[in-house]
């Protein structure tokens, strides 16, 4: 399928990854469909998985991103019998960090990322103080930094060992803000597209086993947290609405009581008054738009399962589709040519893998 490329026409957009693990491949269908749709991003925040999808994605690597998924070895990271070995070992991690490192080493290019003036932001927290740090590329002053940021963020406390930076351990930022919108909502930016793994529904089904239950616990954190960042852009969209409403029926007052020649300064006066106080209170807020799966993916957070990413990334690539056919006036870009009907010819069910445990 061809989707023809357009130029976004003052169009500023940010993109937010969450973190996810394995479901990652989710997020990276969606990257795959928005970018055949011409769309390009000027900044980039993402955590844990969402970090290194957006390595690739700030890098325009979307057929390594794909070959990387379509690829990838499984690794069983967590199961019951690994729990014991989580609560009691005496080593700081399960596993090492190799993987990550071996796929970091291979795309790391600070001097690239800033020549196409990209910022790549992600987050991790310090074990030593208990707060979120967030990282950027524009701040950062080389690779090997970088490195250990983008390790940092997707460091899974338990799993991954801590990254030292500057004498402190960080562990994985999706512990405190897994989808984090905040970074961008103080970019000078017309839209952000954040793209989750956490679902609109779980189900009625009921859980019968301790791993599920754990699984779904962790997914329904991370989607409050989702939510939470969603209803801060909200309450930040709010003020700024209320304070463009004040500031026009004040400017209606002025021009009414003083509208003589003589007063425009007095009238320019008072409103830049209210801009330098209030206005910079409440300022322009991006259009949030989020892409999330409707149902349960059918993988889980630890388990790169060879068999199931294939289809968890087209299933991901079909939402990006729909999402530009919804979504694609309003960013500037065209609808893709096929449709949702078109599409759902190819009959996505027949090639599941199996049912989630």
């Amino acid at each position: 399928m061809k989707i023809e490329k357009h130029n976004q026409s003052r169009k500023t957009i940010g993109l937010v990854l969450s973190g996810g693990g394995a479901q990652g491949a989710y997020q990276a269908g969606v990257i795959k469909a928005l970018f055949q749709a011409g769309l390009r991003f000027k900044y980039i925040s993402g955590v844990s998985i969402g970090a290194l999808n957006g390595l690739l994605t700030a890098r325009g690597m979307i057929r390594e991103l794909e070959h990387t998924w379509m690829t990838i070895s499984r690794m069983q990271l967590i199961s019951i019998n690994s729990i014991p070995g989580l609560l009691f070992s005496r080593n700081i991690s399960l596993l090492g960090d190799q993987v990550q490192r071996d796929l970091i080493e291979k795309y790391i290019d600070l001097k690239h990322l800033r020549t196409d003036a990209i910022e790549l932001l992600t987050a991790a927290v310090s074990l030593q103080t208990g707060e979120i740090s967030y990282f950027s590329t524009k701040k950062v002053k080389n690779d090997k930094l970088l490195k250990s940021m983008l390790l940092a963020s997707c460091a899974i406390p338990g799993i991954f060992p801590p990254v030292e930076i500057n004498n402190e351990q960080f562990i994985d930022g999706g512990l405190l803000n897994n989808t984090p919108i905040g970074p961008l909502l103080t970019k000078k930016l017309t839209d952000i597209i954040t793209i989750s793994m956490e679902p609109k529904g779980y189900g009625k089904d009921p859980l019968s086993h301790i791993g599920d239950v754990a699984l779904r616990s962790t997914s329904i954190f991370f989607r409050a947290q989702a939510y939470r960042a969603e209803r801060e852009w909200r309450e930040r969209k709010a003020r700024h609405q209320e304070y463009t409403r004040l500031r026009s029926d004040l400017e209606q007052l002025l021009s009414r009581e003083h509208g003589a020649a003589l007063n425009k300064k007095f009238h320019a006066k008072v409103l830049a008054r209210l801009d330098a106080t209030l206005g910079k209170q409440c300022p322009p807020t991006p259009q949030l738009h989020l892409i999330r799966p409707e149902n349960n993916l059918i993988i889980q957070q630890y388990d790169f399962d060879a068999k199931k990413i294939p289809y968890t990334f087209e299933l991901g690539y079909l939402d990006g589709l729909k999402f530009l056919q919804r979504k694609g006036s309003a960013l500037a870009i065209p609808s893709p040519r096929q449709t949702t009907k078109s599409i759902k010819k190819q009959n996505i069910e027949k090639r599941k893998p199996g049912k989630s445990k």
